[in-house]
């Protein structure tokens, strides 16, 4: 699962510093990418809360990049 729970807080300011850029989407991709297929996970799920977005172009963004990355290499994405 990846979150952004952190200190006890839901940071969508982080969310939105990283889905807004696409060099940071695309690192953030190849990180998760790189530890699921180390640890021989079967997908992810993502769990983003208190996001300041005003429309979801760059959350739908993500999703699409994370899931087109993600199903070539045939694993699953959900979201809560």
């Amino acid at each position: 699962m990846l979150s952004n729970y952190y200190n006890g807080n839901w940071d969508g300011k982080a969310v939105h510093e990283i889905i807004s850029s696409p060099d940071k989407r695309k690192k953030l991709i190849a990180g998760l990418l790189k530890v699921l297929k180390q640890n021989k996970f079967a997908g992810v799920n993502i769990d983003f809360e208190s996001l300041v977005e005003t429309g979801d172009e760059y959350l739908s963004l993500f999703q699409k990049e994370l899931y087109d990355t993600f199903h070539k290499e045939k694993l699953t994405v959900t979201q809560i």
